[in-house]
């Protein structure tokens, strides 16, 4: 596993990639951009170009950003306030450095995989909208299930780092 410098790094190009992404499509995009889709990929809901760019690229940069922030906040909250399996064990003094770190590096790498699922349905929301045609729900749909798998790993390997440690079990 990365550490969480280079995922932070890493998230820092990719926000510079989705800056460069909405200026490269801006150009290209209708007036009006649809920015909702039914299951099968027809648009149902539109926007302003400035407000559906601001708004993609909003949640591009601000959510993986926001995730970060928050692991900023756990080494000065008490123990009650962090859900975290057998947290009084895994959060005692000796452990709690140890601990937050990993928890940390594994939010940025989850900041980082929401980062660039966006990214990617982003692209797939411009291209149809510049092609004037449906999503691309295949692309989406395998998006998503490349997304959720990525997303569920990294908690499981939470789950299993926080498991009872051997003597408690």
């Amino acid at each position: 596993m990365p550490s969480r410098d280079a995922l932070l790094a890493a998230l820092a190009a990719t926000s510079a990639a989705a800056a460069a992404q909405h200026a490269w499509y801006w150009t290209r995009l209708p007036d009006r951009v649809a920015t909702h889709f039914t299951w099968n990929g027809t648009a149902d809901d539109w926007m302003s170009k400035p407000a559906a760019t601001a708004l993609l690229l909003s949640v591009q940069i601000v959510i993986p950003w926001f995730l970060v922030a928050i692991t900023a906040l756990t080494s000065w909250l008490p123990i009650s306030l962090i859900n975290l399996p057998n947290r009084e064990y895994w959060l005692a003094p000796q452990r709690r450095r140890e601990s937050l770190a990993f928890v940390n590096r594994e939010l940025a790498a989850i900041a980082l995989a929401v980062a660039w699922f966006m990214a990617a349905v982003s692209h797939l929301s411009f291209e149809a909208n510049i092609a004037g045609g449906p999503l691309a729900t295949h692309a989406m749909l395998t998006l998503l299930g490349v997304y959720l798998a990525v997303v569920l790993g990294i908690v499981a390997r939470i789950l299993w780092r926080f498991r009872k440690p051997r003597a408690k079990r």
